[in-house]
C-alpha cells in the first residue's frame, strides 16, 4: 500500500516486515497490559497490520484479517469465543485497535475508518466483525454502556453466535445515554453509528484483563451519507 499523508503529520500504512510487527505488538501490549512487552498470538501471521504514525511514532495499530467469499470465520480469533459456523465470508475480522493516549485522536479514527473503507471495497466485503473490548475484568464498570447496547444496538436474535465459553448477559436496564457512550469504546461508537449490531452477552478474558461484546457490522446497512464520506476522506487522502 501507499504511504498517505492525509492529515497533516499522520503516516497511514499496512506493516511490512518484523520490525513493523513488533512495533505494533509493543503498542498492544502497552495498551492491554500497561507495561512494554510483546502481545503476540497465532493469529499474527494470517492478518494485515495497520499502522498510524505521526512525526514517526506510532499512535494506533489494528489487526485486520481477509476472509475471501465462502471461507468460514470459524477458525479465526473471534471464532474463538463465540460460535460463527452459521457465517462465512467475504468478510474482514478486526480487532487488537489500540490507540495511543495522545492529542488528535478524531483525525486518527477518520484515517483508520478510511483504509478500513478502501480494505472493504478492494475485497468486496460483506461485513465486518470481531470482539469489542472493554478494558477490565468488573462490568460494573460499564453498566450504562452494556445497558445501553442491550435496549439499542442488539442484533437479530437468529443472527447472534452463542458465547462459547460462560459469558454475562446485557443487562436490561435503565440507563443515562451520555454516560453510556462515554463508556463505549471509539472505534464501537462508530460502527453503532453505521447501523452496527452487538451479540447479546459480556464475554469476560481474564488474560488481556478485558471483556468484549461481539460486534458486525453489514456493509449494506451502513448510511450511503456515511459510506460517502468515508470515501471521499480516503481520495482526499490519496491526492494529498
Amino acid at each position: 500500500m501507499t504511504t498517505k499523508r492525509p492529515i497533516g503529520a499522520l503516516l497511514c500504512r499496512f506493516a511490512t516486515g518484523k520490525a513493523d510487527l513488533l512495533a505494533c505488538q509493543a503498542l498492544r501490549h502497552q495498551a492491554f497490559f500497561g507495561t512494554d512487552g510483546c502481545d503476540a498470538d497465532r493469529f499474527d501471521p494470517l492478518c494485515k497490520h495497520l499502522m498510524i504514525e505521526r512525526d514517526g511514532a506510532l499512535v494506533c495499530t489494528l489487526r485486520l484479517r481477509v476472509f475471501g467469499a465462502g471461507e468460514a470465520l470459524t477458525e479465526s480469533y473471534t471464532g474463538r469465543f463465540y460460535d460463527l459456523s452459521h457465517m462465512q465470508g467475504p468478510a474482514i475480522e478486526l480487532g487488537r485497535f489500540c490507540l495511543r493516549d495522545r492529542g488528535g485522536q478524531a483525525d486518527v479514527m477518520r484515517l483508520a475508518l478510511s483504509e478500513i473503507t478502501r480494505l472493504v471495497d478492494e475485497t468486496k466485503a460483506d461485513f465486518l466483525f470481531g470482539c469489542t473490548s472493554f478494558s477490565g475484568n468488573d462490568p460494573a464498570l460499564y453498566s450504562e454502556a452494556f445497558a445501553c447496547l442491550a435496549a439499542h444496538y442488539q442484533g437479530p436474535a437468529d443472527r447472534i453466535p452463542v458465547a462459547r465459553d460462560a459469558a454475562i448477559a446485557l443487562p436490561h436496564a435503565p440507563f443515562d445515554l451520555l454516560v453510556a457512550l462515554r463508556q463505549m469504546p471509539k472505534l464501537l461508537r462508530s460502527y453503532l453509528g453505521m447501523h452496527g449490531w452487538v451479540g447479546d452477552a459480556v464475554v469476560i478474558d481474564a488474560r488481556l484483563q478485558t471483556m468484549h461484546v461481539f460486534t458486525r457490522l453489514d456493509v449494506g446497512a451502513v448510511p450511503e451519507a456515511r459510506a460517502m464520506a468515508l470515501r471521499n476522506s480516503l481520495i482526499a487522502g490519496q491526492q494529498a
